[in-house]
């Protein structure tokens, strides 16, 4: 972790981004329950809100690009930043009631045009964050900026920065998600990350004053403006487009694998939010480091992204495969009963299990790809901030096809197959360009067909069957629907008959005599303690028997049934 540059000095600026993404991921947790209270708490809203937070951050690094590197003092633009954060989330919490008015303005517009509706949410919250995400997004080029002053060092630099930001992002996700909004409410939890933010903000504005960032080399002022990559000779645009579509995987695989461990949660809420991403943030987080300790060893930038995103194919394959045989590793039908923590941590370690061996390449080859990539007519904080931007486009494309594309119209296990295709055609893009530009023709002919064999031969091996788990019961899956918001089952007891419908893993309905009647009182109960009954709502349609046994009651004149998931009805 020796950067010529910044000496022991840059340990400072290391734990100033440490906290940076303890406050950062404070914020975004937060900001997931308090709009979940306005938006909802499925899937589908949390997928847009976090979505949204992306795209601002990849703006403001593509905006403010070269106005960051041609700072004299980048450090003091970044406190500068964080005080700007600070402020708006200040501010925020006092705004919700007006967010509030403006969705319910909108559902009344857009709400009965599914996709539509959340095009138009997306929009809302992208407006609402757009200041504060975009000042996010300048955040790691100018600190990139005060470190690296060359492209020898930059990757090395943001490898640490990028490593230290999402642990330091992990362990605010996860304390807010179990502790802070639990123990101490909404109002304290954004108190403890404001205290960060402006800690950092006024402790970065002081120590600029003592820091001088170093200077660019020569060589990029009097270049020819040629787009290489560094150490592979293939064009900086292909570096790039491999990097968008390494960021639209490496989202996708977290939307499909959140859906497959949700059903170890059997519902989808704040804890299960936090329990996933801080999961899969430990893998990133780590890997980046882990790219730090061996960044001098590394002889060809091309050649070794080439082979991990081989790697990537069969890790994406193998965490399908891991999930459907977790019983096998961990104990999972021991912790049934368990106190909430031993069973959180138990689906933690699921998570975990299923996520950190690919996540760990995704966080190497995030400062690799920035290494590989050079603009010749470009600054340190500019080339980090173009390829931050396009990785951050490409993982927002990724994480909204996954969610709105993949699971309901192809499901799970296809969209796992699509995206393992993606890493196939990221070694072919790679190596094609590799082979025309330098004529190394055998390890790239070599990663080719290795990405030929898997692509043919990989997704045969992934079996398809229903996700939830059933213990010993011998059934029949008489319908089975992966849609945006759940997953639906039914299946039959081969041995008395009775149905079973599950949402996720969680079963809502029976077809037994004793769960029949409590469906028929839900509706009937009601209807006979109401003076006049003459409308009647009723939120679920589970097996429909509810909402029959209403239409039976002859004084109801309206019965209206709010259904979130499509297919379950």
């Amino acid at each position: 972790m020796k950067h010529s540059k910044a000496g022991s000095k840059a340990y400072i600026i290391y734990l100033f981004f440490l906290l940076s993404g303890f406050s950062g991921l404070i914020y975004e947790i937060l900001w997931v329950q308090v709009l979940s209270l306005i938006f909802g708490v499925s899937y589908i809203a949390v997928t847009t809100i976090v979505s949204a937070y992306m795209a601002g951050m990849g703006l403001g690094a593509i905006t403010l690009r070269k106005y960051i590197d041609g700072c004299k003092n980048p450090l003091r633009l970044y406190a500068l930043c964080e005080l700007g954060i600070g402020l708006c989330f200040y501010f925020f919490l006092k705004s919700v009631p007006l967010i509030k008015q403006i969705f319910i303005v909108a559902h009344g517009y857009f709400g009965y045009e599914p996709y539509l509706f959340t095009i138009v949410r997306f929009v809302i919250i992208f407006v609402f964050f757009l200041v504060p995400t975009m000042l996010m997004g300048a955040t790691l080029p100018a600190l990139a900026r005060c470190l690296a002053g060359t492209d020898e060092e930059k990757g090395g630099v943001i490898s640490v920065l990028y490593g230290l930001n999402t642990l330091g992002a992990t362990a605010g996700c996860f304390l807010t998600g179990f502790f802070f909004i639990g123990f101490l409410g909404i109002p304290v939890t954004n108190n403890i990350a404001l205290g960060a933010t402006f800690f950092v903000a006024l402790t970065a504005f002081i120590y600029s004053g003592r820091h001088t960032p170093p200077d660019a080399p020569d060589s990029l002022c009097n270049s020819t403006g040629a787009n290489i990559s560094r150490q592979g000779g293939i064009s900086g645009k292909v570096i790039l487009t491999a990097f968008f579509i390494s960021g639209f995987t490496a989202l996708s695989y977290e939307i499909l694998w959140s859906r497959i461990i949700i059903f170890r949660f059997g519902h989808s809420d704040i804890h299960a939010f936090s329990t996933i991403l801080s999961s899969y943030l430990i893998g990133i987080g780590t890997g980046s480091l882990i790219f730090d300790r061996v960044s001098g060893r590394i002889k060809n930038h091309v050649n070794l992204l080439v082979f991990m995103q081989l790697a990537l194919v069969v890790l994406g394959f193998l965490s399908y495969i891991l999930y459907l045989n977790v019983d096998s590793f961990l104990p999972v039908e021991q912790a049934a009963g368990n106190t909430f923590f031993k069973s959180y941590f138990l689906k933690f370690m699921i998570s975990l299990f299923v996520m950190l061996p690919a996540t760990l390449i995704y966080g190497f080859i995030f400062p690799l790809f920035n290494q590989a990539y050079r603009n010749s007519s470009m600054g340190v904080a500019a080339e980090t901030a173009t390829a931050y931007s396009i990785n951050t486009a490409g993982s927002i494309a990724g994480s909204l096809a996954a969610g709105f594309v993949f699971i309901p119209f192809t499901g799970i296990k296809n969209g796992i197959i699509i995206t393992g295709l993606l890493n196939v055609l990221t070694v072919v893009i790679m190596a094609s360009a590799s082979i025309k530009k330098t004529g190394r023709s055998r390890i790239h002919i070599a990663a080719i067909s290795a990405a030929a064999v898997f692509a043919l031969t990989l997704p045969p091996l992934l079996p398809y069957k229903p996700l939830v788990k059933f213990g010993a019961m011998k059934y029949a899956v008489l319908y089975y629907k992966e849609g945006i918001g759940a997953t639906l089952t039914v299946i039959k007891d081969m041995l008395n008959g009775t149905r079973y419908l599950y949402v996720n893993s969680a079963p809502v309905a029976f077809s037994n005599y004793s769960d029949l009647e409590i469906q028929v009182s839900l509706a009937q109960l009601p209807l006979i303690f109401s003076k006049d009954p003459r409308r009647m709502l009723v939120i679920g349609f589970g097996s429909g028997t509810t909402s029959g046994s209403a239409r039976k009651w002859e004084k109801l004149q309206n019965l209206t049934c709010v259904e979130l998931e499509k297919h379950e009805k």
